[in-house]
């Protein structure tokens, strides 16, 4: 009897080690906030202290849906930035869209992945290229070595 309680007892935990979600969704910011815009597919772990893991398979569906993060990437379903303004629901005008994880249904990390345009759609909801501009000053070099 004790055979078959501890061989259940190890069906059970070797079962119960893939029960560890690793969330992975699409965030942008919005008036300060950041908003949830879409979940991707789920992976589960064996443990909560498995984030390597978690953001790898967070990027790399990212990375499978918008390939790498385009904007521009013509899907079956039309642009990524119009799945995405559809997704929105609202008008955006040049926000970066960020991937985040989140390991064992505890805070929501961002995985430093993001789009590699950022995101406007106009008041109906339709993705248009943002017109980006610099604001960075000019870098003066010198070419004179230093004393």
């Amino acid at each position: 009897m004790i055979c078959y309680l501890a061989l259940a007892l190890m069906v059970a935990m070797a079962t119960a080690q893939h029960d560890m979600p690793c969330e992975c969704a699409v965030f942008i910011d919005i008036d300060g906030q950041e908003v949830l815009v879409t979940d991707l597919p789920t992976l589960y772990v064996n443990y909560c202290d498995q984030h390597g893991p978690c953001d790898n398979h967070c990027s790399a569906e990212f990375d499978i849906l918008t390939y790498g993060g385009d904007l521009n990437f013509v899907t079956e379903y039309g642009t990524v930035g119009q799945i995405l303004c559809s997704l929105v629901g609202l008008p955006v005008e040049n926000e970066f869209v960020h991937v985040y994880s989140n390991l064992c249904n505890t805070t929501w990390e961002d995985t430093g992945d993001t789009t590699f345009q950022p995101l406007c759609c106009d008041s109906d909801v339709s993705y248009y290229e943002c017109v980006v501009e610099t604001t960075l000053e000019p870098v003066t070099v010198s070419l004179e070595p230093s004393p």
